[in-house]
């Protein structure tokens, strides 16, 4: 089967779009280890339409892509995902996300395998097999607190047409171990909101379950079930998205991390339809 090839206006270029093909997950979508009938954390009457329980030996890469999609969007230097117009300072790559006592455990070390990338860590994409308009999503993480780790759970577009975007999680190690942001971005004009949420327990380096209810102007986050930032709005996204977790260095520290190597677990990640 062939890709198709698209055109997409960056700055004042344009520039080849490569779509891949649709090839369903040898697997299915959903992970046949999820429990029946499982529902998001304080939530009912949901269809389960998407799941990986990382129970297996390995990463099941008929549903993930490593890096980034391989299109001009991601890719402004580099192809394959890896160096991106993020401004991250690591290379996305297979061995950085491992399964470990039944979760998907991401390790960013201090070793380069692309020129200008010094860095090598984990990343998980659902561009491959699954994108949804609407619904909830829901994966249960352990983040790292160390300096300069930005950890993340987040929907980008289908089509590739940043901005809008949803993070339903982020987390910058060495802030205060405790704080979370939830952010909606859309455009015309490019604008986004953000609201922070302060842990409970152990901060970021426990188990924290991190959700969000998108419906038509509207998304709700939640952290471990509770309601945690409500924003309506006319520009929230209705563009079917694809699902991101990852572990990123910051962008916007120019220092070294001080703890290599550091990770990040997740011990599902889940998509419902309402």
């Amino acid at each position: 089967m062939s890709t198709l090839q698209l055109q997409q206006l960056v700055g004042a270029e344009l520039r080849p779009i490569t779509l891949h093909p649709y090839v369903p997950p040898s697997g299915g979508l959903i992970d046949p280890t999820s429990p029946a009938g499982v529902q998001p954390v304080g939530h009912t009457g949901l269809t389960l339409a998407f799941s990986d329980e990382f129970n297996g030996p390995s990463v099941d890469y008929s549903k993930w892509l490593d890096s980034y999609p391989d299109n001009a969007f991601w890719n402004t230097t580099v192809p394959g995902g890896h160096r991106s117009n993020t401004g991250e300072p690591q290379a996305y790559q297979r061995d950085g996300a491992a399964i470990v006592d039944g979760a998907v455990r991401f390790t960013m070390r201090n070793e380069s395998t692309i020129p200008g990338l010094p860095y090598t860590s984990g990343m998980l994409c659902s561009q491959p097999s699954f994108a949804q308009r609407y619904g909830y999503f829901e994966a249960r993480m352990r983040t790292t607190n160390a300096p300069w780790s930005w950890s993340a759970f987040w929907l980008f577009p289908a089509d590739h047409s940043w901005p809008p975007e949803i993070d339903i999680m982020e987390f910058w190690g060495g802030w205060d171990g405790a704080t979370v942001w939830s952010s909606v971005h859309w455009p015309s004009p490019n604008a986004h909101v953000t609201d922070d949420h302060r842990l409970t327990g152990s901060g970021a380096d426990g188990w924290h379950t991190y959700g969000a209810l998108w419906e038509p102007g509207r998304v709700r986050f939640y952290v471990d079930g509770v309601l945690s930032f409500d924003y309506s709005d006319s520009r929230v996204s209705a563009t079917e998205m694809y699902i991101i977790c990852n572990l990123a260095g910051s962008k916007d520290n120019t220092t070294a991390p001080s703890a290599l190597p550091m990770t990040c677990d997740i011990d599902y990640i889940r998509a419902w339809t309402a």
